[in-house]
């Protein structure tokens, strides 16, 4: 059997204990050593969330289902070493946990942990390449759910006019415990400039990605993916980031609902967040930033099992110390 299922004592007590480390000061916090190249970063996150559609229930019949929502709790601890070899050269690694509690649908529930290694080269201050290598284990409901393996290579230039150009490729590698139809490896590529608005600390962009998808079973499938992005400081200081993602997926084999039809699905992502500095320092805090969170998704798919919208909100407050 290669699901495994973890006991409730086991999960809930490491449910409890993040709970316990992260819910009461409900901050991200920042901790950073520097010495002799190397740099040390412990970073918390923690904050409520609303979910309308948390079981992504179609709006349409043939499933007579109604959405549910619910709220819950997400929060998250990663630690960073980076280490300078020299004034061209690093290398960094990364461990993360990030988890999701529901207050009533359970089985819902995520525990990601992540480990990764990034090294980086620099050709100038302006133009450097790095690989990022990352491992993702997946728990849901209590359940080991999958484990993936990301590679991602990229090449980066910051021209001081035209802004930031980053050209990239990945290869994903999923072995999923509970439906192994789903395991797959995904490659694909893509391009993303950033334009720094002169004399400001705004900016706006725009990408494009196409990957391909091999799955053990029916679901292999061509992506695009098209974006665009942006930060607007409005007075006060508030800070506003936004991004618009539209995906177009087309399916080689998979039947849609109507009879003789392949599916497609063309997903619509918005995505906002609001940051606000409440206080420079705060005893031992630097930066106390409150901050909200909004993502609305229209999944639009003939195989109407697959269509759906939903909308998560999210809330809390982000420290540095």
């Amino acid at each position: 059997m290669r699901k495994k299922k973890l006991t409730s004592g086991p999960y809930y007590l490491l449910v409890l204990a993040i709970a316990f480390l992260l819910l009461p000061s409900q901050v991200l916090g920042q901790v950073s050593v520097n010495k002799g190249g190397k740099t040390w970063k412990l970073q918390l996150k923690s904050q409520f969330l609303h979910d309308d559609n948390v079981a992504q229930n179609p709006d349409t019949p043939p499933v007579l289902a109604s959405p549910d929502s619910d709220s819950g709790w997400n929060g998250s601890a990663g630690f960073n070493y980076t280490h300078k070899f020299n004034n061209k050269i690093s290398l960094a690694g990364d461990v993360d946990v990030d988890a999701t509690i529901y207050s009533d649908l359970g089985q819902f529930d995520l525990i990601s942990f992540m480990g990764g290694i990034k090294p980086k080269y620099k050709f100038s201050e302006s133009m450097f390449v790095d690989m990022q290598y990352f491992y993702i284990r997946n728990i849901a409901g209590g359940n080991d759910f999958s484990g993936i393996n990301y590679l991602n290579p990229s090449f980066n230039h910051l021209h001081k006019k035209f802004g930031l150009t980053r050209v990239h490729y990945f290869y994903k590698n999923t072995d999923n415990f509970v439906n192994q139809a789903r395991d797959g490896d995904q490659h694909g590529g893509g391009i993303t400039h950033i334009y720094l608005i002169p004399d400001s600390r705004n900016y706006i962009g725009a990408g494009y990605q196409i990957s391909d998808e091999d799955t053990t079973g029916r679901f292999d499938r061509t992506v695009h993916d098209f974006k665009v992005l942006g930060r607007l400081m409005l007075p006060m200081d508030i800070e506003v980031n936004g991004e618009y993602k539209f995906s177009f997926r087309t399916y080689d084999t998979f039947a849609a609902t109507t009879v003789g039809s392949i599916r497609d699905d063309e997903q619509h992502n918005f995505r906002f967040r609001f940051r606000k500095v409440l206080w420079d320092t705060l005893g031992m805090l630097n930066k106390v930033t409150a901050r909200i969170d909004f993502h609305h998704q229209n999944n639009e798919s003939n195989f109407l099992v697959r269509d759906y919208h939903s909308n998560r909100f999210m809330g809390g407050v982000e420290a540095r110390f």
